[in-house]
């Protein structure tokens, strides 16, 4: 019964469109990292936020800096995601750890919800990705690799599996872009007894716009996403970035994106806003679910 039950809850993870029909797991690698990425829709393959490592890890080394995130989730779901980049002569290096603790709702005969993440229940699960990376600079291009570490637990019964994650970013001529492809989470099925549950392994391909000047004092910054499952679900990002700069080393920003997610509890909608100073930056973002909404709210220092 055990095993049946980890089966179903792992079960709770469906994707939208055609894909419904493919389960994945460890949940958390199938969420939104930092909060900054997640305003802006949530896409992450050219980011350069500190958690690159469990993103992109040719971007891992391209700024240096720490960040932590919150998150909070219906019904008491919530974790939080720490991650470091720096760099060791010319080869940029990062880690980064996200985890998620949710209670899943067994019903009678072991059948669960399906969406853990907003009809919370008297389970208990984990959710765990570790990641350790490193990027180098060659032909004019930034490449990565990271390995990582996935984990499921629910109950008593957990299932772990190691995996591997390629990366390729590079910044354009004109100086105001970035531009990223990463191959993510390549590595076995999780398997709870006869039950094997694959990573979700996807091609992601993201594009990052720097500040662009409207005037004196506003920047407008645009992120763009766009993801392949390998169950060949198709999802996307599309985020926008209005800045307020008064003097150098300050600003305020308002963020907004729509994606398509990889999970039916999510909603197409994402917002927040960011407060930097000098070092330091404080990001919020709102997530849209099917019901009601998450909260993330992240520190990163630079």
């Amino acid at each position: 019964m055990m095993r049946r039950s980890v089966a179903l809850v792992l079960a709770t993870l469906p994707a939208l469109g055609v894909a419904q029909r493919t389960m994945h797991a460890p949940l958390t690698a199938q969420l939104p990292l930092g909060a900054r990425a997640a305003a802006l829709g949530g896409g992450n393959a050219a980011s350069r936020d500190a958690e690159g490592a469990l993103m992109n890890p040719a971007n891992v080394g391209v700024s240096t800096g720490l960040g932590v995130n919150l998150v909070r989730y219906r019904d008491g779901t919530a974790g939080g995601t720490l991650g470091h980049v720096g760099s060791v002569g010319s080869m940029g290096v990062g880690m980064a750890v996200s985890y998620l603790d949710y209670r899943p709702a067994f019903a009678s005969g072991g059948i669960v919800s399906d969406a853990p993440l907003v009809d919370g229940g008297a389970g208990t699960a984990a959710s765990l990705a570790a990641s350790a990376a490193m990027s180098i600079a060659w032909k004019g291009m930034r490449w990565g690799a990271a390995a990582t570490y996935l984990e499921e637990r629910v109950e008593t019964s957990r299932s772990g599996a190691a995996a591997v994650s390629l990366g390729v970013s590079r910044s354009a001529q004109f100086g105001f872009a970035s531009f990223g492809i990463a191959l993510q989470n390549l590595g076995p099925s999780l398997r709870y007894g006869r039950t094997d549950v694959p990573l979700p392994t996807r091609l992601a391909v993201g594009a990052s716009g720097a500040q662009f000047p409207l005037n004196a004092w506003f920047d407008l910054g645009v992120d763009a996403g766009l993801t392949v499952r390998r169950d060949g679900l198709v999802g996307g990002a599309l985020g926008g970035e209005l800045a307020w700069v008064p003097i150098e080393g300050v600003s305020a920003a308002l963020r907004a994106g729509v994606r398509r997610p990889e999970l039916k509890a999510q909603g197409p909608g994402t917002a927040g806003f960011g407060l930097s100073l000098d070092r330091f930056a404080l990001d919020y973002a709102f997530e849209q679910m099917r019901e009601g909404g998450a909260h993330r709210i992240g520190l990163r220092i630079r």
